[in-house]
């Protein structure tokens, strides 16, 4: 069965069922429960495509939470940082029982894209699907400055002050347990700072590396490549207020992950 974008959906009540919507949020309507089609049961020989095109007043941004997330094998949901499918702004790409971390990801504007792709017709396991909250957020709020490390599978991060520092952690961490991942944190300081990663810990197997860009995407430099458990990388700096992190793991079944501090470096600190 192939179905396809729909308009006939009211987003004004709580667990709308459906496969895709434009979704507009505001003060009025600060937050939706949303889930994919036919949750909290599966259906085999189902076949799903489905985009959710999330807004919200400028100075905001949209912030994404699973209350449950368990799909077939195969199956594929992206996030994108933006109001349209382009690789070069996936946030997150997250699959089978994969979980995407008890952080939620968060755009660094006011839209979010997302993509669910369920064609896994061999699968003959029930799984429920998904379950999700997007909810709207300041860009001024300091929500990302906080003391306790983060899981996540990609997120915007914007910190504001010179003592902002948040610790995130791969959605795997600390145990590698055969999970596929495909994460992007796009960060963000001030004008006139630096954003320095430091790493705590780190250990991936030949199918996992993590990777830090020069920029505000994957497009630009990459000034570290890290993989293997040799060593933990070193301290890196980018050159200007803003840095992109990719995690990659294909399926490995060993290692930790990673966790590593995010900083504003002010000139003189």
């Amino acid at each position: 069965m192939d179905v396809a974008l729909t308009d006939e959906l009211s987003w004004d009540s709580v667990g709308i069922d459906s496969c895709g919507q434009t979704v507009h949020l505001d003060l009025s309507s600060p937050s939706i429960v949303f889930r994919t089609p036919t949750y909290p049961v599966e259906v085999r020989n189902d076949r799903y495509i489905c985009y959710w095109y999330f807004t919200c007043p400028y100075g905001y941004r949209i912030s994404l939470l699973f209350n449950d997330f368990d799909i077939f094998s195969g199956s594929r949901l992206r996030v994108y940082d933006a109001s349209s499918v382009s690789s070069t702004y996936q946030l997150a790409e997250i699959s089978s029982s994969s979980t995407p971390g008890s952080g939620a990801i968060q755009s660094s504007s006011n839209t979010m894209t997302l993509y669910y792709n369920d064609t896994d017709w061999s699968d003959v396991t029930k799984q429920r699907g998904i379950l999700a909250e997007a909810s709207i957020v300041s860009s001024g709020e300091p929500t990302w400055e906080q003391v306790g490390p983060m899981s996540s599978c990609g997120s915007a991060v914007s910190l504001s002050g010179q003592d902002s520092r948040i610790t995130l952690t791969t959605p795997d961490y600390p145990d590698v347990n055969g999970d596929y991942y495909k994460c992007t944190w796009f960060v963000e300081c001030p004008s006139y700072t630096t954003v320095r990663i430091d790493f705590n810990d780190f250990w991936l197997d030949s199918n996992g590396y993590l990777r830090v860009y020069d920029g505000p995407n994957t497009g630009y430099s990459v000034i570290q490549h890290s993989t293997g458990n040799l060593s933990i990388p070193d301290s890196v700096n980018s050159s200007s207020n803003v840095m992109t992190v990719y995690y990659y793991n294909n399926r490995g079944t060993s290692g930790k992950g990673a966790s590593f501090a995010i900083s504003c470096l002010f000139e003189g600190s």
